[in-house]
Protein backbone atom coordinates (compact mmCIF):
# COMPACT_ATOMS: atom_id res chain seq x y z
CA UNK A 1 0.00 0.00 0.00
CA UNK A 2 1.46 3.36 -1.04
CA UNK A 3 2.24 5.95 1.57
CA UNK A 4 3.28 9.58 1.50
CA UNK A 5 6.88 9.26 2.74
CA UNK A 6 9.28 6.33 2.80
CA UNK A 7 12.00 6.77 5.41
CA UNK A 8 15.00 4.65 4.42
CA UNK A 9 17.54 3.85 7.13
CA UNK A 10 20.63 1.78 6.26
CA UNK A 11 21.79 -0.06 9.39
CA UNK A 12 25.23 -1.45 10.14
CA UNK A 13 26.54 -2.09 13.66
CA UNK A 14 24.85 0.88 15.31
CA UNK A 15 23.25 -0.79 18.32
CA UNK A 16 24.32 2.13 20.51
CA UNK A 17 22.30 4.71 18.53
CA UNK A 18 19.65 2.80 16.58
CA UNK A 19 16.80 3.02 19.09
CA UNK A 20 17.13 6.79 19.37
CA UNK A 21 17.06 7.06 15.58
CA UNK A 22 13.95 4.88 15.10
CA UNK A 23 12.12 6.43 18.07
CA UNK A 24 12.68 9.91 16.62
CA UNK A 25 10.97 8.84 13.38
CA UNK A 26 8.05 7.23 15.20
CA UNK A 27 7.58 10.46 17.17
CA UNK A 28 7.09 12.63 14.07
CA UNK A 29 4.14 15.01 13.92
CA UNK A 30 3.68 13.87 10.31
CA UNK A 31 2.54 10.27 10.60
CA UNK A 32 1.83 9.07 7.05
CA UNK A 33 5.12 7.26 6.54
CA UNK A 34 6.77 3.88 6.35
CA UNK A 35 10.20 3.01 7.70
CA UNK A 36 12.51 0.74 5.71
CA UNK A 37 15.31 -0.61 7.91
CA UNK A 38 18.03 -2.20 5.79
CA UNK A 39 20.25 -4.34 8.00
CA UNK A 40 23.46 -4.49 5.98
CA UNK A 41 24.94 -7.61 7.57
CA UNK A 42 25.34 -6.20 11.08
CA UNK A 43 27.41 -8.33 13.46
CA UNK A 44 26.12 -6.70 16.64
CA UNK A 45 22.52 -6.62 17.90
CA UNK A 46 21.35 -4.06 15.31
CA UNK A 47 19.47 -6.66 13.26
CA UNK A 48 17.57 -7.89 16.31
CA UNK A 49 16.65 -4.33 17.27
CA UNK A 50 15.25 -3.80 13.75
CA UNK A 51 13.09 -6.92 14.06
CA UNK A 52 11.93 -5.88 17.52
CA UNK A 53 10.60 -2.58 16.21
CA UNK A 54 9.01 -4.20 13.15
CA UNK A 55 7.07 -6.57 15.40
CA UNK A 56 5.62 -3.59 17.27
CA UNK A 57 4.68 -1.29 14.37
CA UNK A 58 3.36 -2.42 10.98
CA UNK A 59 4.74 0.73 9.33
CA UNK A 60 8.23 -0.68 9.79
CA UNK A 61 9.74 -3.12 7.30
CA UNK A 62 13.09 -4.82 7.73
CA UNK A 63 15.40 -6.13 5.05
CA UNK A 64 18.32 -8.29 6.15
CA UNK A 65 21.10 -8.57 3.59
CA UNK A 66 24.78 -9.53 3.45
CA UNK A 67 27.13 -6.62 4.02
CA UNK A 68 27.54 -4.67 0.80
CA UNK A 69 28.09 -1.10 1.92
CA UNK A 70 26.01 2.04 2.13
CA UNK A 71 25.20 2.33 -1.58
CA UNK A 72 23.82 -1.19 -1.78
CA UNK A 73 21.75 -0.65 1.38
CA UNK A 74 20.21 2.59 0.08
CA UNK A 75 19.46 0.91 -3.25
CA UNK A 76 17.68 -2.04 -1.63
CA UNK A 77 15.73 0.32 0.63
CA UNK A 78 14.56 2.35 -2.34
CA UNK A 79 13.55 -0.73 -4.32
CA UNK A 80 11.25 -2.06 -1.60
CA UNK A 81 9.80 1.33 -0.61
CA UNK A 82 6.44 2.65 -1.80
CA UNK A 83 6.35 6.31 -0.75
CA UNK A 84 5.64 9.20 -3.08
CA UNK A 85 8.51 10.99 -1.34
CA UNK A 86 11.81 9.60 -0.07
CA UNK A 87 13.65 10.52 3.12
CA UNK A 88 17.09 9.07 3.85
CA UNK A 89 18.30 9.00 7.44
CA UNK A 90 21.64 7.80 8.81
CA UNK A 91 21.13 5.27 11.58
CA UNK A 92 23.33 7.06 14.14
CA UNK A 93 21.44 10.36 13.74
CA UNK A 94 18.05 11.51 14.99
CA UNK A 95 15.23 13.91 14.12
CA UNK A 96 13.32 16.76 15.66
CA UNK A 97 9.60 15.83 15.84
CA UNK A 98 8.73 18.24 13.01
CA UNK A 99 11.38 17.04 10.53
CA UNK A 100 9.11 15.27 8.05
CA UNK A 101 6.35 17.85 8.45
CA UNK A 102 8.68 20.74 7.64
CA UNK A 103 10.18 19.10 4.55
CA UNK A 104 6.81 17.81 3.28
CA UNK A 105 5.07 21.18 3.67
CA UNK A 106 8.03 22.87 1.98
CA UNK A 107 7.68 20.64 -1.06
CA UNK A 108 3.92 21.12 -1.25
CA UNK A 109 4.04 24.87 -0.77
CA UNK A 110 6.60 25.41 -3.56
CA UNK A 111 5.42 22.50 -5.75
CA UNK A 112 9.05 21.39 -5.54
CA UNK A 113 10.88 18.17 -6.40
CA UNK A 114 13.29 18.46 -3.47
CA UNK A 115 13.21 20.20 -0.10
CA UNK A 116 15.97 20.65 2.45
CA UNK A 117 16.55 22.50 5.71
CA UNK A 118 19.17 23.52 8.24
CA UNK A 119 20.52 20.96 10.70
CA UNK A 120 22.29 20.47 14.03
CA UNK A 121 25.81 19.10 14.24
CA UNK A 122 26.23 17.02 17.40
CA UNK A 123 29.59 15.97 18.78
CA UNK A 124 29.62 14.47 22.26
CA UNK A 125 27.71 17.03 24.37
CA UNK A 126 28.24 19.90 21.94
CA UNK A 127 25.47 20.95 19.56
CA UNK A 128 25.90 23.54 16.81
CA UNK A 129 23.20 25.01 14.57
CA UNK A 130 24.33 24.76 10.94
CA UNK A 131 22.86 27.24 8.49
CA UNK A 132 22.36 25.48 5.17
CA UNK A 133 21.41 28.59 3.21
CA UNK A 134 21.90 28.28 -0.57
CA UNK A 135 23.12 31.15 -2.74
CA UNK A 136 19.82 30.74 -4.60
CA UNK A 137 17.25 27.95 -5.00
CA UNK A 138 18.13 27.48 -8.65
CA UNK A 139 19.20 23.80 -8.86
CA UNK A 140 22.43 24.43 -10.81
CA UNK A 141 23.51 27.02 -8.26
CA UNK A 142 22.77 24.58 -5.44
CA UNK A 143 25.10 22.07 -7.11
CA UNK A 144 27.83 24.71 -7.09
CA UNK A 145 27.05 25.34 -3.41
CA UNK A 146 27.59 21.60 -2.78
CA UNK A 147 31.05 21.84 -4.29
CA UNK A 148 32.12 25.01 -2.52
CA UNK A 149 30.85 23.74 0.84
CA UNK A 150 28.22 26.44 1.30
CA UNK A 151 25.50 23.82 1.83
CA UNK A 152 25.71 20.15 2.74
CA UNK A 153 25.18 17.64 -0.07
CA UNK A 154 24.06 14.84 2.25
CA UNK A 155 20.82 13.03 1.46
CA UNK A 156 19.85 12.90 5.12
CA UNK A 157 18.49 16.47 5.45
CA UNK A 158 16.47 16.32 2.24
CA UNK A 159 13.12 15.06 1.00
CA UNK A 160 12.77 14.28 -2.69
CA UNK A 161 10.01 13.25 -5.03
CA UNK A 162 10.26 9.57 -5.92
CA UNK A 163 9.28 10.24 -9.54
CA UNK A 164 12.37 12.43 -9.92
CA UNK A 165 14.46 9.33 -9.39
CA UNK A 166 12.39 6.92 -11.48
CA UNK A 167 11.43 9.08 -14.46
CA UNK A 168 15.03 10.12 -15.06
CA UNK A 169 16.46 6.66 -14.40
CA UNK A 170 18.89 8.03 -11.85
CA UNK A 171 21.25 5.31 -10.65
CA UNK A 172 23.15 5.15 -7.39
CA UNK A 173 26.91 5.59 -7.66
CA UNK A 174 29.28 2.66 -7.74
CA UNK A 175 31.28 3.69 -4.69
CA UNK A 176 30.34 4.46 -1.09
CA UNK A 177 32.57 7.44 -0.33
CA UNK A 178 30.59 10.68 -0.81
CA UNK A 179 27.83 8.62 -2.44
CA UNK A 180 25.24 11.07 -1.15
CA UNK A 181 26.92 13.95 -2.98
CA UNK A 182 26.77 11.94 -6.22
CA UNK A 183 23.06 11.20 -5.70
CA UNK A 184 22.16 14.74 -4.60
CA UNK A 185 23.87 16.23 -7.65
CA UNK A 186 22.11 13.74 -9.95
CA UNK A 187 18.72 14.66 -8.48
CA UNK A 188 19.42 18.40 -8.66
CA UNK A 189 20.35 18.09 -12.34
CA UNK A 190 16.74 17.08 -13.08
CA UNK A 191 14.88 19.12 -10.45
CA UNK A 192 12.58 21.91 -11.65
CA UNK A 193 11.89 23.51 -8.26
CA UNK A 194 13.70 23.24 -4.93
CA UNK A 195 12.46 24.39 -1.52
CA UNK A 196 14.72 25.55 1.29
CA UNK A 197 13.30 25.87 4.82
CA UNK A 198 15.44 27.87 7.30
CA UNK A 199 14.73 25.62 10.28
CA UNK A 200 17.03 22.97 11.79
CA UNK A 201 15.18 19.64 12.10
CA UNK A 202 17.94 17.03 11.75
CA UNK A 203 20.66 16.02 14.20
CA UNK A 204 23.83 14.95 12.43
CA UNK A 205 26.07 13.01 14.78
CA UNK A 206 29.72 13.75 14.06
CA UNK A 207 31.52 10.43 14.40
CA UNK A 208 35.31 10.45 14.22
CA UNK A 209 35.28 6.70 13.52
CA UNK A 210 33.06 6.93 10.44
CA UNK A 211 34.13 6.22 6.86
CA UNK A 212 34.54 9.94 6.23
CA UNK A 213 36.97 10.38 9.13
CA UNK A 214 38.83 7.05 8.94
CA UNK A 215 42.54 7.62 9.60
CA UNK A 216 43.68 4.18 8.46
CA UNK A 217 46.02 4.79 5.52
CA UNK A 218 44.66 2.03 3.29
CA UNK A 219 41.00 2.93 3.94
CA UNK A 220 41.72 6.63 3.48
CA UNK A 221 43.47 6.12 0.17
CA UNK A 222 40.56 3.97 -1.02
CA UNK A 223 38.12 6.70 0.04
CA UNK A 224 39.92 9.43 -1.92
CA UNK A 225 40.02 7.21 -4.99
CA UNK A 226 36.28 6.51 -4.68
CA UNK A 227 35.45 10.20 -4.43
CA UNK A 228 37.42 10.96 -7.58
CA UNK A 229 35.70 8.14 -9.48
CA UNK A 230 32.23 9.18 -8.27
CA UNK A 231 32.75 12.77 -9.39
CA UNK A 232 34.16 11.76 -12.77
CA UNK A 233 31.10 9.53 -13.19
CA UNK A 234 28.86 12.59 -12.70
CA UNK A 235 30.85 14.49 -15.31
CA UNK A 236 30.52 11.66 -17.83
CA UNK A 237 26.85 10.83 -17.17
CA UNK A 238 25.70 14.39 -17.67
CA UNK A 239 28.24 15.22 -20.36
CA UNK A 240 29.35 18.25 -18.36
CA UNK A 241 31.60 20.66 -20.21
CA UNK A 242 34.93 20.98 -18.40
CA UNK A 243 34.85 24.74 -18.93
CA UNK A 244 31.35 25.25 -17.48
CA UNK A 245 30.95 26.37 -13.87
CA UNK A 246 29.95 22.88 -12.75
CA UNK A 247 32.71 21.32 -14.84
CA UNK A 248 35.30 23.59 -13.25
CA UNK A 249 33.92 22.83 -9.77
CA UNK A 250 34.18 19.10 -10.42
CA UNK A 251 37.72 19.47 -11.71
CA UNK A 252 38.72 21.53 -8.67
CA UNK A 253 37.29 18.96 -6.22
CA UNK A 254 38.73 16.02 -8.12
CA UNK A 255 42.17 17.61 -8.22
CA UNK A 256 41.95 18.54 -4.55
CA UNK A 257 41.25 14.92 -3.63
CA UNK A 258 44.01 13.73 -5.95
CA UNK A 259 46.41 15.97 -4.07
CA UNK A 260 45.11 14.73 -0.72
CA UNK A 261 45.48 11.18 -2.00
CA UNK A 262 49.08 11.83 -3.01
CA UNK A 263 49.82 13.33 0.39
CA UNK A 264 48.58 10.12 2.00
CA UNK A 265 50.84 8.17 -0.34
CA UNK A 266 53.68 10.58 0.41
CA UNK A 267 53.58 9.87 4.12
CA UNK A 268 53.67 6.10 3.70
CA UNK A 269 56.75 4.57 2.07
CA UNK A 270 54.87 1.46 0.97
CA UNK A 271 52.70 3.49 -1.39
CA UNK A 272 55.32 5.70 -3.04
CA UNK A 273 55.49 3.56 -6.17
CA UNK A 274 51.71 3.66 -6.44
CA UNK A 275 51.78 7.42 -5.97
CA UNK A 276 54.17 7.88 -8.85
CA UNK A 277 52.08 5.67 -11.13
CA UNK A 278 48.87 7.43 -10.10
CA UNK A 279 50.33 10.88 -10.70
CA UNK A 280 51.68 9.95 -14.09
CA UNK A 281 48.35 8.59 -15.29
CA UNK A 282 45.99 11.16 -13.76
CA UNK A 283 47.75 14.50 -13.28
CA UNK A 284 48.55 17.28 -15.73
CA UNK A 285 50.87 20.15 -14.98
CA UNK A 286 47.88 22.49 -14.55
CA UNK A 287 46.73 20.32 -11.62
CA UNK A 288 49.87 21.11 -9.62
CA UNK A 289 49.20 23.59 -6.80
CA UNK A 290 52.05 23.25 -4.27
CA UNK A 291 55.79 22.54 -4.19
CA UNK A 292 55.00 19.07 -2.87
CA UNK A 293 52.67 18.50 -5.83
CA UNK A 294 55.40 19.58 -8.21
CA UNK A 295 57.92 17.20 -6.62
CA UNK A 296 55.57 14.30 -7.23
CA UNK A 297 54.74 15.50 -10.70
CA UNK A 298 58.41 15.55 -11.63
CA UNK A 299 59.17 12.31 -9.79
CA UNK A 300 56.46 10.48 -11.71
CA UNK A 301 58.29 11.39 -14.92
CA UNK A 302 61.94 11.19 -13.80
CA UNK A 303 62.69 7.73 -12.45
CA UNK A 304 65.87 8.75 -10.68
CA UNK A 305 64.03 11.11 -8.29
CA UNK A 306 63.03 9.57 -4.95
CA UNK A 307 60.32 11.75 -3.37
CA UNK A 308 60.65 10.35 0.11
CA UNK A 309 64.33 11.43 0.20
CA UNK A 310 63.39 14.86 -1.10
CA UNK A 311 60.72 15.04 1.55
CA UNK A 312 63.16 14.28 4.34
CA UNK A 313 65.66 16.83 3.04
CA UNK A 314 63.30 19.73 2.30
CA UNK A 315 60.28 18.77 4.45
CA UNK A 316 57.86 19.17 1.56
CA UNK A 317 55.44 16.36 2.40
CA UNK A 318 52.92 18.36 4.38
CA UNK A 319 52.70 21.47 2.20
Amino acid sequence: MATNISVIIPVYNVEKYLRQCIDSVLSQTFQDFEIILVDDGSTDSSGKICDEYANKDNRIRVVHKPNGGLVSARKVGFEVSSGEYISNIDSDDWLEPNHLQVLYEGIKKENADISFADFFRNENERQVYINNIPTSIEPRQIILDFFNGKIHAGLWNKLYRRALFEENKISYPKYDYFEDMHTSISLMMYANEVAYIPVATYHYRYNSFSLTHNKDIVARIKSYEEFVLNMLDIKDKFNIDSNSEIGQAIRYCVNLHKRLLIRKYFNHKTYIKGALQYYKSSFNLRDVRTIGDFVFYMASRWKYLYPYKIKNKYRLGNQ
